[in-house]
């Protein structure tokens, strides 16, 4: 009995000592540990799980509503019927907010989201010292929706727009979902500019009866009950409160994520097979893989030149970011344990190696037309301990990393010192 008390003494003790170590080393990297962020990162990351998924095809004809997301007619679809009531109620805010309020708009998708809030707050901090922003207090506004790629974004600038939002400046975060969600649109058979076939076609699908489509089905039941009983066991033991806990529970939602999307992949496979989706997939389309990938990326650039023109003509700051990813060969040296979280389906990774690179041609191009452009992609390239958490978000370090290359363009791109009002 004294030596298994020891024992566990022992491990208990060690296990303070790694806690510690580790906060040091987040600390000494700029990145402290805070357990509002853990709590922020592991919602992101089973916000898709949360979303509409196929449903078995009743002999009976019933319909069942959908949860998670919803049809919206401008931009295929919301992540929340409440985002629809929240966007109204921080419009009326913005009316009323005081003079000395300098609002920034993030859109992307979910890496945007992550990056807005893990690290909205630092970047604000890094916008606020310098002296052209002296006595306004930044605010970021977050408006990353996973899955989103051009031209919703364009799309959902413009609603915003049109419900009164008024920002002073729009950061827009983007490349990957262009680059791995239109390689997949492709192969399922849906137009590359439509929004991602998982949930748009899956929101007007009569549901599934074949084999594989269903043993997907229960799969992606599976791990979205998995991912929800890790979340709910660590808010319930505190689990964001500890720096050791929470990076563990962040490594537990992404390979549950990983295999949920693998099981959506084969839900999505059998319902292409299945149904006649007539207008879901969109016009023709040249599908060889190199006419997509020029196709998306001529796209990625007019949204990109339609949104300057959108902030321009209402004297808005207007900065577009080109994200980094794991799968962009050379972008960072990466830890054993970034390579083993950050698998993606071999459609996802072929769409990154050909599409990387036109993005980033693309954007020696906005900067011609007059654009405020970063290539961020390789923002992490003399980075070599892990950021990544999966096959394409990253933690609230990398978030810091990438906000400080933003703060510094983003100044730099300002017109003038009185642009800022």
């Amino acid at each position: 009995m004294k030596r298994g008390l020891l024992v566990l003494l022992g491990a208990l003790l060690g296990l303070a000592l790694a806690e510690g170590a580790l906060r040091a080393w987040l600390a000494a990297k700029g990145a402290p540990h805070r357990a509002r962020d853990a709590e922020a990162a592991a919602a992101l990351l089973i916000a898709p799980m949360l979303g509409p998924i196929p449903k078995p095809r009743s002999p009976l004809g019933d319909e069942q509503p959908w949860s998670g997301h919803v049809l919206h007619p401008y931009y295929g679809f919301e992540e929340a019927a409440s985002t629809l009531g929240q966007v109204v109620i921080e419009a009326r805010a913005q009316a009323e907010a005081e003079p000395d309020e300098y609002r920034v708009l993030v859109l992307g998708g979910s890496v945007a989201g992550m990056f807005a809030s893990s690290a909205g707050d630092h970047l604000a901090a890094l916008l606020e010292r310098d002296p052209r922003f002296a006595g306004r207090r930044v605010v970021c506004f977050n408006h990353g929706r996973g899955s989103f790629k051009q031209p919703q974004m364009l799309m959902l600038l413009g609603w915003l727009l049109q419900l009164g939002y008024r920002p002073h400046a729009v950061i827009e975060i983007d490349g990957f979902n262009e680059a791995a969600i239109g390689s997949s649109n492709r192969e399922q058979g849906l137009h590359p500019l439509f929004p991602a076939f998982a949930p748009w076609a899956m929101l007007g699908n009569p549901g599934i009866s074949e084999g594989d489509g269903l043993d997907g089905l229960l799969e992606i039941h599976a791990e979205r009950r998995r991912a929800e009983a890790i979340a709910r066991t660590a808010a319930q033991r505190g689990h964001h409160h500890s720096a050791l806990l929470s990076r563990w529970t962040l490594r537990r939602l992404a390979r549950c994520r990983q295999r949920w999307f693998a099981a959506t992949k084969r839900c999505s496979e059998a319902l292409a097979r299945e149904q006649d989706l007539g207008t879901w997939r969109g016009p023709p389309f040249d599908s060889e893989p190199i006419a997509c990938r020029i196709q998306v990326t001529r796209a990625w650039l007019e949204s990109s030149r339609s949104m300057q023109a959108l902030c321009r003509a209402r004297g808005i700051h207007y900065l577009h970011v080109l994200q980094p990813t794991q799968h962009d060969p050379g972008s960072k040296p990466l830890a054993p344990a970034e390579i083993a979280s950050g698998r993606l389906s071999d459609t996802w990774e072929e769409g990154i190696r050909l599409g990387y690179p036109m993005l980033r041609a693309a954007g020696r191009h906005l900067r011609g037309f007059g654009v405020n452009f970063l290539d961020a992609s390789g923002v992490f390239e003399r980075v070599s301990e892990p950021v990544y958490v999966d096959g394409c978000h990253f933690d609230r370090h990398g978030s810091r990393i990438l906000a400080e290359r933003i703060a510094e363009v983003f100044l730099a791109s300002l017109p003038e010192p009185g642009s800022t009002r």
